[in-house]
């Protein structure tokens, strides 16, 4: 395992084989800097909660060479859990000697502690541990409501606006796509969630996987959702953010309203905020039980069950304790694992540099505004350039309808304490990223090939947007200049997505190649070194080609009983990864067998195809 050091202590070998730094006591008051302002400093007898950030971070570097986004993922979770436990055994045990209360999260290497004034100097004098950030309330700020005027049986404006009741009739809805978020909770009984759902099967519910709750105090619990919910819930009583948000991605009930851009997809979720919002502690537990999701005991950790796409309607504010590092190298790790990022600009528009807030600032992030009916921007919807980490970063990346946006709600009734599920409208950029979300679920059903791949998803879905202008001039651009900083690349359009031509070859369809590091990808070259072994079983093997194309590879194995005659083969293997297959097949006359690579901009099979791009494959 490759671990990034930091420091590097001569001659002694624990340091040197695992690249962590071992504790040792700052000189004198340099260890007051590490305490964030924000952080009091508690009497002696008082008992404080704040985070612990180790120096060290594992290096993940490696999870780029890994094409599968299920080995990517677990790559990067092995790779962070294995790093942390040794990175954080030093502080554990002292904290455990102290009688402090200890949450570890391997995902930023960090610690949540529980504990008086003297364990915290003590923590910030070791030399291993980077700095000591607070924890306070962060809160969601529910959009802005009014009343619903759509009536039942009728798929929402901007479902339409962004065209994914086109890509439906293409036969794409999000099947086999999971989505991810971490929200308010949600009222995964609502008919607009529940099937969609991944813990019910139709007949009965399991949690395990499918929701975890990261508010464990009921202080300030929602009387619709007490702490360490066992199945998941939302907060009635001010706004249910999660279930709405959570409507816009996949919400259909089947009958009556549709107001979901993937309703094939499905989800699952973490609660991450009570009535008083969340902190920086719950959102990195969502995101790393997201990244490895748990049973509800917590315990028996597996990425294989990870979603595709996480939604992130939800700012973490600086000004409350915030830390921009924390947070983006979380969101780093969950992008190194091949999971798409999406985030709220924010609401706080109309000026310029007013996407200022963890996770809509960062490069990792997919971040999207908030525009109306007509496509223009909301006056609430956050501008940018991002300067306040001094990037002058680029932001929105695009945006979507997120004004008088219709979804699911479930509302407390004071007088029979249960919950009405009902629909109704709200503004703010929380609507506009599920949008984008949703419409990953549908691409990637439509391009399994891209699964994993959050470079070529994110260009794809920023060359595709319809471009605006705007004669708002933020970070200097002027009137005629697209991308800019208040519509980004332009407005999420699932037509284009699907049925434009974005590599600009001439050819438009849903398997048009997709551009990345603005290259068109191409055919990959056929295979090269093909074996073949005729013993009991006819054994295949081949070399990789020295060019892919640029993506997701794959192969197919066709056995023919013409030499060059791909017309009338037969498929024995088709889609698989590895270089070598099996034929248990004996005939009693002599075949031929072919290998050809597969991307989506087609098959290739060297002469034997022709060389067509995109000519039919016999394979499935």
């Amino acid at each position: 395992m490759r671990l990034r050091r930091t420091c590097l202590l001569p001659g002694i070998l624990f340091a040197a084989l695992t690249g962590v730094c071992l504790a040792a006591d700052l000189p004198g008051e340099a260890w007051r800097d590490k305490i964030h302002p924000l952080l009091h400093e508690p009497s002696d007898d008082e008992r404080v909660e704040f985070l612990i950030i180790m120096k060290d971070r594992a290096d993940l570097a490696g999870a780029r060479e890994i094409a599968l986004k299920e080995d990517k993922t677990a790559f990067v979770v092995d790779r962070l859990r294995e790093f942390a436990s040794v990175s954080q055994a030093g502080v554990v045990r002292s904290l455990e000697a102290r009688g402090a209360e200890v949450q570890p999260f391997w995902i930023v290497n960090a610690l949540l502690v529980r504990a008086d004034r003297g364990t915290l100097v003590e923590m910030a004098r070791r030399n291993d541990v980077e700095r000591i950030d607070p924890n306070p309330k962060t809160s969601i700020a529910a959009p802005e409501t009014e009343a619903s005027t759509r009536g039942p049986g009728m798929i929402e404006w901007n479902i339409t606006l962004v065209g994914a009741d086109q890509i439906w009739a293409l036969g794409y809805d999000g099947t086999g796509i999971v989505i991810g978020s971490q929200d308010t909770g949600f009222f995964w009984d609502h008919p607009a969630l529940i099937n969609s759902y991944r813990g019910w099967d139709g007949v009965e519910a399991n949690h395990d996987y499918n929701w975890h709750d990261a508010i464990t105090s009921d202080a300030f619990a929602s009387p619709t959702c007490a702490a360490n919910a066992a199945a998941p819930c939302d907060d009635g009583y001010i706004f249910p953010h999660g279930t709405y948000t959570m409507g816009i991605s996949v919400g259909d009930d089947g009958s009556t309203r549709q107001t979901g851009v993937a309703p094939g997809a499905k989800w699952m979720g973490c609660r991450n905020s009570d009535l008083l919002g969340g902190t920086p502690a719950t959102y990195v537990e969502c995101f790393q039980w997201l990244l490895a999701p748990t049973d509800l005991a917590g315990s028996n950790p597996d990425p294989a069950l990870a979603p595709h796409v996480i939604n992130n309607s939800w700012a973490c504010i600086p000004a409350e304790g915030c830390n921009f590092d924390t947070l983006q190298a979380t969101i780093d790790a969950v992008r190194a694992a091949g999971i798409v990022v999406v985030a709220a600009g924010g609401n706080d528009g109309n000026a310029c540099a007013t996407v200022q807030y963890p996770p809509a600032i960062y490069d990792a992030s997919l971040t999207v505004g908030a525009t109306d009916i007509v496509d223009v921007i909301g006056a609430i919807s956050s501008r940018g350039p991002v300067t306040i980490d001094g990037s002058g970063r680029m932001k929105p990346d695009l945006v979507a309808p997120g004004i008088s946006v219709t979804s699911a709600v479930g509302i407390w009734d004071l007088y029979t304490g249960g919950v009405d599920f009902s629909y109704y409208t709200a503004s703010g950029t929380s609507a506009s990223a599920p949008h984008v979300t949703g419409a990953i679920a549908l691409l990637l059903q439509a391009r399994p090939d891209l699964i994993g791949n959050v470079d070529a998803i994110e260009d794809l879905l920023r060359s595709t947007a319809l471009p605006f202008t705007s004669n708002q001039p933020c970070g200097g651009l002027g009137p005629t200049d697209s991308p800019n900083h208040v519509y980004g690349h332009g407005r999420l359009d699932l037509p284009s997505l699907f049925l434009g031509d974005a590599d600009m070859d001439g050819v438009a369809n849903v398997y048009d190649c997709a551009m990345n590091d603005n290259t068109a990808w191409t055919l990959a070259d056929p295979v090269t070194d093909l074996q073949v072994d005729g013993g009991s079983d006819t054994t295949l093997t081949w070399s990789q080609p020295t060019e892919t194309g640029g993506m997701a590879l794959s192969y197919d194995v066709l056995r023919t009983t013409l030499a060059g005659d791909l017309a009338g083969s037969t498929c024995v293997v088709s889609g698989q990864s590895a270089t070598s297959a099996a034929d248990a097949t004996m005939p009693g006359e002599a075949f031929y067998y072919v290998v050809q690579t597969v991307n989506p901009c087609g098959p290739n099979a060297g002469s034997d195809s022709d060389g067509g791009l995109r000519d039919s494959t016999p394979c499935p």
